[in-house]
């Protein structure tokens, strides 16, 4: 699904960035209302009907009583809101500021949206290989990223950069983020899986909002100060991420601790049968003096 997402933005932002700029932003809406038209159809004919997992609703619904899964949720959250925290006003950004023509932006994001496939290839890769310590690094460099754009954005050449490795870091998230989602919550998958992309969107939309409260009120100067904004936005993420990754390694060592104690006191219960069992032996065969009585 997410490699889906990020082929869309690598056509589908550009096209509507043109078709907007060329003929109103309507036209972006009316294209994506009939592409939408389109793939509900698809839907409907191509997908297989399938059976639904044996979890039940009350299975699915408990799994919300763990502190974990909302420290995964507001990982998501705020973790990946800082991406659209900037990339909401990365148009304005490259007019405004980075000085690029209002018609080269469309093309900017392609660069943008070849970043976003690297990211989401890598992070899925580096998800695989270690979860938690993959996705502190790729949000620590997000926020870095978009920390050095509030720089870069004044250069052409270091904006076109930055721009792409701020794709690359964007949806190098994407894979982490929901793999810890699902490995958080594995007695209920499917309402995992539904409310981290719930999540994702609540990130897109408080991040679309941040930036606007950021240039309507002025603050930091306005449209500059966006992406050190939203870098502090994926500060707050890295936060969230640091506290799931403390309270694994709290569960991993009680658990350790659990199973050390287990096993010693398995071995000591076996120690203890040996011993009856030899001193049975020795009993029933040592060769005891008779009593006088019985002499």
């Amino acid at each position: 699904m997410f490699t889906g997402l990020t082929l869309a933005n690598i056509l589908g932002v550009p096209i509507g960035t043109f078709l907007g700029q060329s003929y109103g932003w309507r036209s972006t809406f009316w294209l994506i209302t009939g592409i939408g038209l389109l793939a509900l159809i698809g839907i409907a004919l191509l997908v297989p009907k399938v059976r639904s997992g044996s979890s039940s609703l009350a299975q699915e619904v408990g799994v919300l009583r763990r502190p974990a899964v909302h420290i995964a949720l507001w990982m998501t959250v705020f973790g990946f809101g800082g991406v659209f925290t900037a990339f909401t006003y990365i148009a304005p950004i490259l007019v405004d500021i980075t000085g690029f023509a209002s018609g080269s932006v469309s093309y900017i994001l392609v660069l943008f949206g070849v970043g976003i496939t690297l990211g989401n290839i890598l992070g899925g890769k580096l998800a695989d290989r270690s979860l938690l310590p993959s996705l502190l690094g790729i949000l620590v460099t997000l926020a870095a990223v978009l920390a050095i754009f509030s720089l870069t954005d004044q250069n052409k050449v270091l904006a076109l950069i930055t721009v792409f490795f701020l794709g690359v870091a964007a949806f190098g998230t994407v894979p982490g983020l929901q793999l810890h989602m699902l490995n958080t919550a594995k007695e209920a998958p499917t309402l995992a899986s539904t409310l981290n992309i719930a999540a994702f969107n609540l990130g897109n939309a408080m991040g679309a909002y941040i930036g606007g409260v950021v240039i309507d009120t002025g603050i930091g100067g306005g449209l500059p100060a966006v992406p050190w904004v939203a870098s502090i936005v994926t500060v707050v993420g890295i936060l969230f991420t640091l506290w799931g990754l403390l309270d694994k390694s709290r569960c991993s060592v009680c658990e350790f601790s659990t199973r050390y104690v287990h096993i010693f006191w398995r071995r000591k219960a076996g120690w203890i049968l040996n011993g009856i069992e030899v001193l049975s032996a020795y009993i029933n065969t040592a060769p005891f003096p008779k009593s006088p009585r019985h002499a």
